[in-house]
């Protein structure tokens, strides 16, 4: 119960400062000239890219145990190669395993389901869509869609080769 309540109040608070963040972001966009689609696309980019860093990092450098869910992968290559890294290291103390994953579960709270799942919006995505469709904006419905998704999926990809390279340091 109580990791349940530190996970949620870690959610909690990176949720409001993703929501910030994110609301700071639309605003300095759509102040620059971007359209309100362009600038949601923009943030929801930015954030699949931070989600591929931060998750590789929290994956390579906290989860020491080697249940790594990106282990299989050739992006995770080098980190495999690592000797904890999926094999585990036997001599870690049981401390220092407990502590490795109440770290990993505290910063991905915060920071991929908090602060990152508040950032970025399919809520607002789907409904800037909807509204395309009943305007017959078909041009700004493609940019949209292809955008936010296609971009969404290249930018994860591309932060999680930079965030092997921070592990690796």
């Amino acid at each position: 119960m109580t990791r349940f309540f530190i996970s949620s109040v870690c959610v909690g608070f990176g949720g409001g400062l993703g929501a910030l963040a994110r609301y700071a972001s639309m605003q300095a966009l759509q102040l620059v000239g971007l359209p309100e689609y362009i600038a949601l696309m923009v943030v929801n980019v930015c954030g699949c890219f931070l989600i591929g860093i931060v998750f590789i990092w929290l994956e390579g450098s906290l989860r020491r145990d080697g249940t790594s869910r990106m282990r299989h992968l050739s992006v995770s290559q080098t980190l495999n190669d690592r000797t904890w890294w999926p094999e585990g290291d036997p001599t870690l103390p049981v401390v220092d395993h407990f502590f490795f994953a109440l770290n990993l579960q505290v910063l991905a709270a915060v920071v991929i389901t908090g602060f990152l799942g508040t950032y970025t919006t399919f809520s607002t995505f789907s409904l800037l869509s909807a509204q395309f469709v009943s305007q017959a904006a078909w041009g700004e419905l493609m940019i949209n869609l292809i955008g936010s998704v296609g971009l969404g999926y290249v930018a994860v990809w591309a932060g999680f080769f930079l965030g092997r390279i921070f592990v690796l340091r």
